[in-house]
């Protein structure tokens, strides 16, 4: 199996588990060589502990941090200046070596400084979910501090801090943003509507709230989107459909998630009434009414409900 060519074996171990992985970076160089690139390559959501030992090990290793394309950060149930355990402090000096370590210490004094640090040496990432505590999605604090310094170019950004004029800044340097995913606490708190120089390539817009139609409706015009996907109460429903109905590119696929029952029965003819190029509906709703389920029969005979 050595002598097969090394994008033949990324494609066998891409479909290995991480702890698989773990064992074939022991086994010879030509396996260590290409099985770290695909470990790296995309860094799925770990629970706390284990996404910080993963993010302290790219902090002292400026080769596996060039492999990263893909980062999941989950940190709802902390807050970000939670110090680092002594333990792993104690675990990174014994990897890492005392005087590496103690060199930049400063890397371990919470996670707010592991993260900030760690966004920084990521060059080659692409794909990031960066999703915080409520408290901490609402400070202000630490959009600038962690993603100012940053030098890569993302195609999919999905977080949890608002959307203010530091979070409007760092979007505009991302020009080659594609899908951008706005998570529960991620409300506009802009003065102004969004500029045209924000996500101009967007082409697929994602929230979770049915209110601030004015900064949804300019963050979706003068862009290709074609993709909407949005968290709403049923009594916000009709507003948001009609303002999807004016973006400038029309729609090929939407996702309303309702998070109540009524009143839900007459969304699927305003959907189709503004949003006639539409090509895919996707309603996700508590239980659906008969009177929905009748509706959805008649005019789309094939659909799942």
């Amino acid at each position: 199996m050595e002598s097969l060519p090394p994008e033949l074996l990324q494609l066998v171990f891409g479909h290995c588990s991480s702890n698989d992985l773990a064992q074939i970076l022991r086994l010879n160089r030509t396996f260590h060589a290409v099985a770290i690139q695909v470990l790296y390559q995309s860094i799925p959501r770990l629970d706390v502990v284990r996404s910080t030992e993963c993010l302290t090990s790219l902090c002292f290793s400026p080769t596996n941090a060039a492999l990263v394309k893909s980062l999941a950060i989950h940190w709802e149930t902390i807050f970000l200046k939670d110090p680092i355990s002594h333990r792993g402090t104690l675990q990174t000096i014994t990897h890492f070596g005392t005087f590496n370590a103690l060199l930049r210490r400063r890397i371990l004094n919470d996670r707010f400084a592991l993260l900030h640090n760690a966004l920084k040496r990521l060059r080659n990432l692409t794909h990031l979910t960066l999703i915080v505590s409520p408290r901490d999605s609402r400070s202000d604090a630490y959009v600038p501090a962690i993603l100012n310094k940053v030098v890569f170019q993302l195609t999919s950004f999905k977080t949890s801090f608002i959307f203010g004029r530091d979070l409007a800044a760092f979007l505009e340097r991302q020009p080659k943003i594609e899908a951008l995913v706005l998570a529960a606490h991620s409300r506009f708190e802009l003065e102004s509507p969004c500029k045209p120089s924000i996500c101009p390539q967007l082409r697929s817009l994602s929230w979770a709230w049915g209110d601030q139609h004015d900064q949804i409706t300019a963050l979706l015009r003068g862009r290709p989107v074609k993709n909407a996907s949005v968290v709403l109460s049923s009594q916000n429903v009709e507003d948001t459909v009609k303002m999807l109905g004016v973006v400038d590119c029309p729609l090929e696929s939407v996702e309303l998630t309702v998070r109540d029952l009524a009143p839900t029965r007459n969304i699927i003819p305003l959907v189709l009434t503004n949003l006639p190029k539409l090509q895919q509906l996707r309603l996700s709703i508590p239980s659906l009414p008969s009177e929905v389920s009748a509706t959805l029969r008649r005019f789309c005979p094939d659909a799942d409900e």
